[in-house]
């Protein structure tokens, strides 16, 4: 039998005894199925315990609710602060939305569910608690919010589904399923006493916390603080050994080898696939294209292909080797000076920085300086009013948001640049590629600089310079020399 309860119905039923319909109308009871039940009730309802009568006899409660499952399969749901669940025995499923109360799933295996949660959770079995303080007991299994989570079981076989968002599925001891569902998900053994060995082709862990495990819907994973063996799928998978001599193998997809938790500084290089120092210390690696240091002193060096570099804090020696290879400050607390071809950094992430083999630099969320070489260089400022200097070559430059300036100041001949067709000729601009940008500054010779749709400024510097494509809301600034503004048909 289901009972489907609203707030008094629920009420009523908790607190009376069977009525004289279900006593058989005589006074006594009928038998009555014990079979799985919905309920559901708020803290709003009121237990059996009252707080003493006012002067007109009235009751006041305590807003406390206690909700008793049968010994069927329940599907209970509970709101509000201090709200007692007793599922009793059966495979129940509570889905919880409680403040501060208790939910004790009794025998079975029980499941509690945070699907209608408007936010990401963060559920540990291990120390029987949620975030909101209401204590889990006797629940084997946790279902997660479409948001962000953050979910870890016990020494128990838990199954833990993260739902969509970009959640973290922490399985600890016992045979897990981790569903990692929609978004980017993480597999998270850092917890391990014991070295973990974990395939996301085969879905199968074997070994310390992930004996017995299977897995679904993982991207990422993150090892003990013993020697790990992460292989990754056919997707683009981060490995996290962490300390240890980790074996790391990326199969397929654009996979990185993540030492951003390492205390100390890394080295190492995906050209031998040896790692060095720090939490990197005694690692291999194969089929990775892409590595992140950690907070220190790191050196990442890549092999054949293309690469992104990213050396977080601290003075990074990041090379490129061959292929097309990405110097990445995206992370950056502050903006960064980045110069190809003197190969330094400055500023932020960038802070000592020597550079080689770089092709493409990604910039801060922050005002960034990003200058080229005499190469072909891409150059993305990303959020922050950025400075972009392609040099010689043909470069891509690609502002992003804020105020951006494509700057042409070093070229030594004369350059045509327009920013409605997002293109560049002569001097330094031949061949250039320019997107997300507002702002240009020529050269000391004749330069041509034609405006886009929006509010741009054009700086022309020295040089006889003529102006095109100007329109409201537009800034000329011509500069010494004989300057010339065209207006179209003229």
């Amino acid at each position: 039998m289901l009972v489907a309860a609203d707030r008094f119905s629920m009420w009523a039923l908790l607190r009376r005894g069977p009525s004289d319909d279900e006593r058989g109308g005589g006074g006594h009871e009928r038998g009555r199925k014990e079979e799985g039940r919905n309920y559901s009730g708020s803290s709003d309802d009121r237990d059996d315990d009252h707080g003493g009568e006012d002067g007109d006899g009235h009751h006041e409660g305590r807003h406390r609710l206690k909700i008793r499952g049968t010994k069927g399969a329940d599907v209970i749901i509970a709101t509000g602060a201090g709200t007692v669940v007793e599922a009793g025995a059966g495979n129940d499923t509570i889905h919880d939305s409680t403040v501060g109360g208790t939910i004790d799933g009794g025998a079975g295996i029980d499941t509690v569910s945070y699907q209608a949660s408007t936010s990401g959770v963060s559920i540990d079995l291990g120390e029987h608690r949620q975030a909101g303080g209401t204590v889990l007991r006797n629940i084997e299994n946790v279902t997660g919010s479409a948001f962000a989570d953050t979910l870890s079981g016990d020494k128990g076989a838990n199954v833990l589904d993260g739902g969509a968002g970009d959640d973290t599925l922490s399985g600890g001891r016992g045979a897990d399923t981790l569903i990692g569902g929609a978004g980017v998900d993480t597999a998270d053994y850092s917890a391990s006493k014991k070295g973990v060995k974990v395939s996301l082709e085969t879905g199968t862990g074997w070994a310390g916390d992930s004996e017995g495990d299977v897995l679904s819907g993982i991207e990422n994973l993150t090892g003990s603080e013993e020697a790990d063996l992460l292989i990754g799928d056919a997707g683009n998978n981060v490995l996290a050994g962490g300390e240890g001599g980790d074996t790391l193998i990326g199969g397929g997809g654009i996979d990185t080898a993540d030492y951003s938790t390492s205390e100390k500084g890394v080295t190492i290089s995906l050209e031998s696939g040896i790692g060095t120092a720090g939490d990197a210390k005694g690692d291999r690696l194969s089929g990775i294209e892409n590595l992140v240091g950690s907070g220190r002193a790191d050196t990442l060096i890549g092999d054949a292909g293309d690469n992104v570099l990213t050396g977080g804090g601290g003075a990074d020696t990041l090379a490129g080797g061959g292929g097309q290879d990405t110097a990445d400050y995206s992370g950056s607390g502050a903006g960064v000076t980045v110069d190809l071809a003197a190969g330094t950094g400055a500023g932020g992430d960038a802070g000592g920085d020597r550079l080689s083999g770089i092709e493409i630099v990604r910039g801060s969320a922050f005002a960034d300086t990003l200058l080229g070489s005499a190469g072909a260089d891409t150059l993305l400022g990303g959020a922050g009013n950025d400075v972009l200097a392609g040099r010689g070559g043909a470069d891509v430059l690609d502002g992003g948001a804020g105020q951006d300036t494509a700057s042409y100041a070093e070229s030594a001949a004369g350059v045509t640049v327009d920013l409605g067709a997002g293109t560049g000729v002569g001097g330094d601009a031949a061949g250039d590629v320019l997107s997300g940008i507002e702002i240009v500054e020529g050269s000391a010779f004749a330069d041509t600089l034609i405006g886009g749709g929006g509010a741009d400024t054009l700086r022309g510097g020295a040089g006889n310079d003529v102006f095109a494509g100007f329109g409201a809301g537009d800034t000329l600034v011509g500069g010494a020399g004989e300057d010339r503004l065209t207006v179209a048909g003229s």
